[in-house]
């Protein structure tokens, strides 16, 4: 597994990201189930949270953390734009 996370000011960990590098086929649909159903699951320490993985940006929830603005990953191109 590789992890992308980013501490924010308040010391709390968002894990940004989470992909299995062998084993997982990346066709689009198993991406997305992993991207959108995976990460809800995970169980973490305190001080670290996810982020919530949306098909639309009306989706996202509100969020009591700092933001810069969206990442947005498209997992039928695979691009990731800000």
């Amino acid at each position: 597994m590789v992890f992308s996370a980013e501490k924010l000011s308040n010391g709390i960990v968002v894990l940004l990201d989470v992909y299995q590098v062998r084993g997982f086929p990346t066709v689009q649909w198993n991406r997305e189930i992993v991207l959108i159903n995976f990460l809800q699951h995970l169980s973490l320490p305190e001080g670290y949270e996810t982020q919530k993985y949306c098909q639309r940006v009306e989706e996202l929830p509100m969020t009591r953390h700092e933001t810069d603005g969206y990442i947005v990953h498209n997992t039928k191109t695979d691009k990731i734009l800000k």
